[in-house]
């Protein structure tokens, strides 16, 4: 019996100081050239339009490759859907509207790394032609996507203009609807994104009129958002991924129509829709107080609708050293 015991006991012993040795084998393996030179593998999530044009670019032209970055594209039929499905992939990126971003910065565990598109020249109010100013939407049916950036450029511009909700007749439509529900006399106007206000100009001809743009209302930005805890675990991969969009952005300056070509057919649209958000000039990584200011106000209005709980401090939920990391000048202070 002695002996059993003693034979279990050498055996047991045997396999700690094998279990020791291949730990300390490991531990001092050299590490390949192979396995230095891997890519890093990130995941980006985008929706379907000119949007997301600086990451499609910087995609096609391999400047994320060229960064030892091996990226992988998934895109959405909006910023919004790549919005909900960011958590649930586990991806690295998503890139979305300011108010899916800010809705995403509130739960803490995602944090806002660089702008991509900003511009108040994408929204705007069409209406018919017999109505000539802010005045005559008085008593008017008026439709908007409720709940959407359009819905505060609507409310924001009603404010300034001396309305109030209730003088004008507010219809909840989606996007698709707006267009043949004017045409038909359903409604007076909508105040919407492109390309429907493009597209109403079209059917309409001149029995309607764009009354604003978003200029002085409203400043839509696209925001690039990193999972928090790969971030903060890897900087160094958040600056390449804005070095990458940065040698895109120089690209868009230098060739537009080849931009416009490289986009068109990624979304598979006509390369002058696209050309034409080229030439309003949208596309920018820099950071600074006017992008600040609008993103407080629409955190007003989100919390003022519900479709966020709790305040945003957006210090934290938006970290511009990323940004500061890839090229100081991109971070602009007040």
């Amino acid at each position: 019996m002695a002996s059993k015991n003693r034979g279990a006991q050498w055996i047991a012993r045997f396999w700690t100081v094998l279990a020791a040795m291949m730990a300390i084998l490991l531990a001092t393996t050299p590490v390949s050239a192979a396995d230095k030179n891997k890519p890093q593998e990130i995941t980006i999530l985008t929706g379907s339009d000119p949007y997301y044009l600086l990451i499609y670019v910087a995609a096609e032209n391999g400047y994320f490759r060229q960064e030892g970055l091996k990226v992988k594209q998934r895109m959405f039929p909006s910023g919004t859907d790549a919005m909900l499905a960011f958590r649930g992939i586990n991806a690295e990126f998503v890139a979305s509207g300011d108010a899916p971003s800010l809705v995403l910065w509130n739960g803490g565990d995602s944090v806002g790394v660089a702008p991509i598109y900003a511009s108040p020249n994408n929204l705007e109010g069409v209406v018919r032609s017999d109505i000539k100013s802010a005045a005559d939407l008085r008593g008017k049916k008026i439709a908007v996507k409720q709940g959407s950036t359009a819905d505060y450029f609507l409310a924001t511009y009603l404010d300034k203009n001396g309305l109030k909700p209730g003088d004008v007749h507010i219809i909840n439509l989606s996007p698709p609807e707006c267009v043949p529900a004017l045409s038909s006399g359903d409604i007076d106007g909508f105040f919407l994104w492109q390309p429907y206000p493009n597209l109403a100009m079209k059917v309409m001809g001149d029995k309607a009129h764009v009354l604003t743009t978003a200029r002085g209302y409203y400043l839509e930005q696209i925001y690039l958002t990193a999972n928090r805890k790969f971030a903060e675990a890897n900087p160094a991969v958040v600056r390449k991924v804005i070095v990458a969009l940065k040698r895109a952005l120089a690209f868009v300056a230098k060739q537009p129509e080849k931009s416009a070509e490289i986009v068109a057919r990624k979304i598979k649209a006509q390369p002058s829709l696209v050309m034409a958000m080229i030439k309003a000039d949208p596309y920018t990584l820099t950071y600074g107080p006017e992008n600040r200011d609008q993103l407080e106000k629409l955190i007003a209005f989100l919390q003022q609708n519900g479709k966020i709980k709790q305040p945003i401090d957006l210090k934290a939920a938006f970290d511009p050293k990323y940004l500061e990391a890839a090229d100081k000048s991109l971070v602009v202070s007040r």
